[in-house]
């Protein structure tokens, strides 16, 4: 079974988390960008407008916050993972983790099954050829 494309929302935060990692700051140009190359079926405004609500500011290059600006904000801003943002993706990668855990758990639970009933086959094949002797 092929593995489901991650969300552009999942793409988003993934690549934000992995900036902010590695210590380094950035804009949501980069990250439109990014999501953009991952996700072609998704306009630009819309990750645009999803990456000011995912993110807060933390310094704006030439100062002031213009709102009327957005395009400025967009391309001179840096900015971090709000928190909801931040454990919107923790709990993704919770539940991924938790699908993970779950398919191996029932591998495993299958292979104790078929082991018990192979047992069961062959001790009731011994029982039957011990009897029949």
């Amino acid at each position: 079974m092929a593995k489901p494309k991650d969300d552009f929302f999942i793409t988003l935060l993934n690549y934000s988390m992995e900036r902010i990692r590695e210590g380094k700051n950035f804009h949501i140009a980069e990250v439109t960008e990014h999501v953009k190359d991952k996700h072609t079926e998704v306009n630009i405004e819309t990750i645009q407008m999803t990456c000011l609500g995912a993110f807060e500011v933390i310094s704006i290059e030439g100062g002031g916050y213009p709102a009327s600006l957005i395009g400025r904000i967009v391309a001179k801003t840096s900015h971090t993972l709000t928190l909801d943002s931040y454990f919107q993706l923790l709990e993704h990668t919770e539940l991924i983790e938790a699908r993970r855990s779950s398919s191996n758990a029932m591998r495993a639970a299958l292979a104790a099954m078929a082991i018990s009933a192979f047992l069961a086959i062959g001790s009731i094949i011994i029982n039957l050829w011990d009897i029949s002797l």
